[in-house]
């Protein structure tokens, strides 16, 4: 087969079917895990001829049972997303690898399962990825561009980038206060988490700022004692005062 036919079938398979061999390289490279054997025999080489690899892929998904895939694919998706909230002091590698593995296995049976680019994506988000989390959602979004999760990590992500190029840029203190440049930055990021609006991070929020800034969520006794070293209302919530003196 020609080169130029090779590429029309490529481009074919990747319409189709979602580019799962490049998804496995930005993945792997980007967190450094070595994922199992059968997958890396599977993904990390592309197919030499992209004629077969259509047609076989293309009758092993018209011969499956549709139905139940999806169940399957929406039960994992489920674990997966409860599975990502148990990290706390650390991040469980052996578990990313093991949800990350089914992710993609869902994804050369399903291509167009949005959520397994939505886990795939937050994982590389957790390790502080961005870029790499970018690319997968966008990734993600050709194949089902009306999952609405993508754009909220998306967001978020964005946010974090954005903020963080945003303090690199202006300097910090002015006659040893922070300079209004910065207090203006640091508010907006107070306001983002800040979801109720009452001027106080609750556990939940200041968690979710950690979380986002650094990947690992923290401790309880860390959520307590910050209040009670910068400033806390009744509650024993950070406050706004709190947080800016803190930073």
């Amino acid at each position: 087969m020609s080169v130029d036919n090779q590429q029309v079938w490529k481009s074919k398979t990747v319409s189709d079917f979602g580019d799962i061999f490049r998804l496995y390289r930005i993945f792997t490279t980007s967190t450094g895990l070595e994922l199992p054997t059968d997958l890396s025999n599977k993904f990390e080489q592309e197919p030499q001829d992209w004629h077969t690899y259509y047609t076989t892929k293309r009758k092993m998904i018209n011969a499956s049972e549709h139905d139940i895939l999806i169940n399957q694919a929406n039960k994992e998706y489920k674990d997966a997303q409860k599975y990502l909230k148990t990290f706390k002091d650390d991040v469980n590698y052996s578990l990313l690898i093991q949800v990350a593995s089914k992710m993609l296995w869902i994804l050369d049976a399903l291509p167009e399962y949005a959520g397994c680019y939505y886990i795939l994506s937050y994982m590389l988000f957790i390790v502080n990825r961005m870029e790499d989390a970018l690319d997968i959602l966008d990734m993600g979004r050709t194949m089902n561009p009306t999952f609405e999760p993508f754009s909220e990590l998306e967001k978020e992500i964005l946010f974090i980038t954005q903020a963080g190029n945003k303090v690199d840029e202006v300097p910090v203190l002015i006659n040893d206060s922070l300079s209004p440049e910065i207090l203006k930055v640091l508010l907006e990021i107070f306001h983002t988490f800040d979801q109720d609006h009452d001027d106080c991070l609750s556990p939940e929020e200041l968690d979710l700022f950690v979380f986002s800034t650094n990947g690992q969520h923290p401790p309880t006794s860390f959520i307590e004692q910050m209040g009670q070293r910068f400033g806390a209302n009744e509650l024993g919530w950070l406050t706004k005062k709190g947080f800016l003196n803190k930073l």
